[in-house]
């Protein structure tokens, strides 16, 4: 015959002993345990994306939650309960930190929830390569893609977007493919940026309503954000990053006034742009430096032909390139520290200017004569490099000498690799090149110009192949005011 004992409330101080001793004896355990994270493919180029699966374990009646988080990718998950994640890699293999410092790769954080308690994991995601985008203007024929010049509408400045991956082994550029939002739409926009940190793209989009272009930024996964709003009659353009990537800098002509250089902050939605230059002349095209160290903080292109000359807008005057100081002010050209190039002819200019990584040289597009053209009375549309540090006007052209009957060749947009050492542009009715396409090439650029004589046997370019769209356009300009200025950065390479 069995006993039966009577039942009695125990003090709390009696259940906790007893839980606790259940712990050390392992069947109880007061927080979840992550057993493992595995990712499909650990080994990505940017852009690309793998799934993510997390195996984990707590005491029975509890249930688990995921969350994941990663620094400079997105991640993609269906709810919380899902232990499975879709993680989509930045557009850059590495990002500047808080000190200037390149760090290669990207770090996922795994969080487990089960209620009464927190655990956290760090996945490291290995990322090889750089990235390539362009605005595609070459099929006009079939309604993709205008040409952003003279007597075309501003939406004809719109293009499709194409984004490819720069295998940095084999030296070409692969997985080209449409750049497109959360509903896999192709975006549409002109002048696109990456951002340092890779996680975001800035391009211009023109509207046919309004009349004038909102600045957007699009991330790895497809979210688009409108950083600048499209106000009528307003030409936002020529958007740039700085530092890290938490500032957006572009021209606008906003005001009812000509162009001047703005900045904006890319996290805000609909950002207010804050006014950075305020000469009279038009500026265009600015250019932040990348080493943080350094004391300059831009270069812009401006329509004056000499320092003296900002205070005045002169149509008719050439553009030059001038560095800028943003924490001396802005107001009448204050802030205007050095000038560059020292063009004075009509319908010249010196445009698109690009810091290298080191922030020691930069390169640029110039029409106008050049050091190693055969005749200083030619003028070509050019990429000529310079060494900041050396005197005004002291760059020499990228490549080879030109006649005066190969003046309808251009370069243009030049983009230095992230390693410091190659150049990305486009050229168009080169030598080898069907009549009126264009061609990206990359080049290893001789460093020796000085005083504007050309360093030594230049490298030959190397046509970059894209096979299975278009080529990208280059720059049209005409002379005249910053109106007249359109196209430009029409590709980015990080």
């Amino acid at each position: 015959m069995s006993r039966r004992f009577p039942l009695q409330r125990l003090p709390g101080a009696t259940l906790l002993a007893l839980a606790l001793a259940g712990a050390g004896a392992g069947c109880f355990w007061p927080n979840p345990i992550i057993n493992s994270i595995a990712a499909t493919n650990n080994q990505l180029y940017v852009g690309e994306s793998t799934t993510i699966t997390v195996t984990a374990s707590t005491n029975p009646g509890r249930e688990l939650q995921f969350q994941a988080t990663a620094a400079r990718g997105r991640i993609l998950q269906t709810d919380t309960r899902s232990r499975t994640f879709t993680y989509i890699a930045p557009f850059t293999a590495a990002a500047p930190d808080n000190a200037g410092n390149q760090v290669i790769g990207d770090r996922v954080t795994i969080r487990v929830i089960d209620g009464t308690a927190v655990v956290d994991q760090v996945l490291t995601m290995n990322l090889n390569g750089s990235t390539v985008i362009f605005k595609d203007e070459a099929n006009a024929t079939t309604g993709q893609g205008q040409p952003c010049e003279p007597g075309a509408t501003l939406t004809d400045c719109n293009g499709p977007l194409y984004v490819g991956v720069v295998d940095e082994v084999s030296q070409v550029v692969r997985n080209i493919r449409p750049l497109k939002n959360r509903a896999g739409q192709a975006l549409r926009g002109t002048q696109p940026a990456i951002s340092p940190d890779g996680r975001r793209i800035a391009y211009v989009e023109y509207s046919g309503t309004t009349g004038g272009s909102a600045i957007q930024s699009v991330d790895s996964a497809g979210d688009v954000r409108t950083v600048v709003i499209a106000e009528p009659a307003v030409l936002n353009v020529d958007p740039t990053w700085t530092g890290p990537g938490n500032e957006i800098l572009f021209a606008s002509n906003r005001g009812n006034r000509g162009f001047d250089i703005y900045r904006a902050i890319p996290d805000q939605q609909g950002s207010v742009p804050t006014q950075l230059t305020s000469s009279a002349a038009d500026e265009r095209f600015p250019s932040a430096n990348p080493n943080l160290t350094g004391q300059i903080d831009l270069v812009v292109s401006a329509q004056a032909n000499s320092l003296g000359d900002l205070n005045n807008r002169t149509p008719t005057a050439a553009w030059n390139l001038f560095t800028f100081d943003r924490q001396t002010g802005t107001t009448g050209g204050l802030g205007y520290v050095d000038q560059l190039t020292n063009l004075s002819q009509t319908g010249d200019y010196a445009v698109e200017a690009r810091w290298r990584p080191d922030g020691q040289w930069i390169a640029f597009t110039q029409n106008g004569p050049v050091a190693n053209a055969q005749s200083t009375s030619s003028r070509f549309q050019r990429v000529v490099i310079q060494e900041i540090a050396k005197p005004r006007g002291s760059g020499c052209a990228l490549t080879v000498a030109f006649t005066a009957p190969q003046s309808d060749y251009k370069e243009g947009n030049p983009v230095w690799s992230p390693r410091n050492q190659e150049l990305f542009y486009l050229d168009t009715n080169g030598p080898d090149v069907i009549a009126g396409a264009t061609q990206l090439r990359r080049i290893l650029p001789n460093l020796g110009c000085a005083s504007g004589q050309q360093g030594g046997n230049q490298q030959a370019p190397q046509p970059v192949g894209i096979t299975g769209v278009s080529r990208p356009a280059v720059l049209r300009v005409t002379v005249g005011n910053g109106n007249n200025i359109v196209g430009g950065w029409g590709m980015d390479w990080r």
